[in-house]
Parts: structure tokens; C-alpha cells; sequence
């Protein structure tokens, strides 16, 4: 049985967001489940063999009586910046909320004095750019974010939603838009207010991903970005 998607009889959505009910067990492996020894390349890569969660399992949601804490874990979406056009960063070029590397500071003021707008264009190497100016992608639509749940004027938590670098996405690491994290459960968006971004989106359901850095149990929990 896939992790992601137990019977009914194992987990059921609480009312508020997709988390297994209390005293729910999955049989889950390392690292989903905590273990004595250090964690091998092999565990973590492991994690890619199983598609996200569509609920998380009450494993992985934080005690304050547990000693020690889970790895982080993203609800949200995947983000494919290989697409034509991306909707959060044609939104933060619309807005003016596209930001670039230092390096490419210079070059962003020639062509604004010479009134030049290029197109987003995804580059060979990974980059994407708009007119050779090299776009740092986290902080736009991390911007471009906060600006659009002011816009439809939905009760959304600040500062709360990020560009998250992840496992489980199409069975590698990938880049995901986290709406929130296991860790921020006492203050999340409503559904209401995520299914409006997820229509705006144009996307599925979100599906909780495995941090790709905070991947760890520990005694203190994880660092916050």
C-alpha cells in the first residue's frame, strides 16, 4: 500500500488542513520514520521512491511532549520553471516584484533607462532570465506571493508561504511553492483561502513534500529559514 494514500480505516482529514487523526499508524520507512543510526545517502534517497502525501502522517506532525522532532515537511505544489510561462513570476513582472542577482544589477538599470522589456526566457543552464538579466526565482515569487494573497484579499498568515527546494517531486528534488509547514499547523491559511490560490494557480491539490535540507529527526527540531 503506498504511503501516500492509506485507507480510510488508517488516517481521515481533520477539519482544517490534510493530517492523519490522532493515534493513526502508517508503516512508513526511514526517514519518515525516525531510527538510532545516522542516515545513509540511501535513506534519504529513498524518500523519492514515494510520491508526496496527500495527508501527512501524525508521525510527522510535531509534540511539544515528543523528544525528539520530525523533518520538515512542505504543503504545497510542485513549480516547473521549464514551462512557457510561469503564473507567480508573470504575476511579479507585471508588479514590478521581479528580483535579479547582484550580479545583473547593472544590467537591469541599462535596459530600464532604455526603456527595454525582454520576455522571461529559461535558459539551457537551469537560469531564467529576462533580457540576459538572470531572475533570482525564490525571492520573486516569494514576493510576487505576499502581493497576490493582499490582492484577493484572502486572511493569509505573513510571511508564511516560500519557494522551497524538496524531495518526492516527480521522484526526484524539485522546487516547490510550500503554502505552509508541518511545523506551522497552529497557523495556516484556510482551505477556503487555498483553494482561491490553487484556482488562480491553475493547480491540483497540494500534497506534502519532504524538505531537502531539513530532512532530519533532532531534539531541538529544525532550523527556520
Amino acid at each position: 500500500m503506498s504511503p501516500s494514500n492509506p485507507s480510510n480505516s488508517q488516517c481521515s482529514r481533520t477539519s482544517r488542513f490534510p493530517v492523519d487523526l490522532p493515534g493513526s499508524r502508517r508503516d512508513l520507512p526511514v526517514p519518515f520514520f525516525p531510527c538510532k543510526w545516522k542516515l545513509t545517502p540511501a535513506n534519504i534517497l529513498r524518500v523519492n521512491q514515494y510520491p508526496p502525501f496527500d495527508v501527512l502522517p501524525r508521525i510527522l506532525v510535531p509534540s511539544s511532549t515528543a523528544r525528539i522532532k520530525p523533518p520538515v515537511m512542505h504543503y504545497g505544489w510542485p513549480v516547473n520553471l521549464w514551462l512557457d510561462r510561469q503564473p507567480l513570476l508573470d504575476y511579479a513582472e507585471k508588479h514590478d516584484l521581479l528580483f535579479f542577482h547582484c550580479n545583473d544589477i547593472d544590467g537591469e538599470q541599462d535596459l530600464e533607462e532604455e526603456g527595454c522589456e525582454e520576455e522571461i526566457k529559461n535558459d539551457n543552464d537551469g537560469a531564467v532570465r529576462r533580457g540576459g538579466r538572470t531572475i533570482n526565482v525564490a525571492i520573486s515569487i516569494d514576493a510576487a506571493l505576499e502581493r497576490l494573497t493582499e490582492e484577493l484579499k484572502m486572511c493569509w498568515p505573513r510571511g508564511l508561504s516560500h519557494f522551497e527546494c524538496a524531495f518526492q517531486v516527480n521522484s526526484n528534488i524539485g522546487l516547490i511553492i510550500s503554502l505552509y509547514t508541518n511545523y506551522d499547523l497552529r497557523n495556516t491559511p484556510s482551505p477556503d483561502a487555498i483553494e482561491v490560490l490553487r484556482k488562480w494557480l491553475g493547480e491540483d491539490t497540494p500534497k506534502w513534500y519532504m524538505d531537502s535540507e531539513r530532512f532530519s529527526w533532532t531534539t531541538r527540531g529544525p532550523r527556520r529559514h
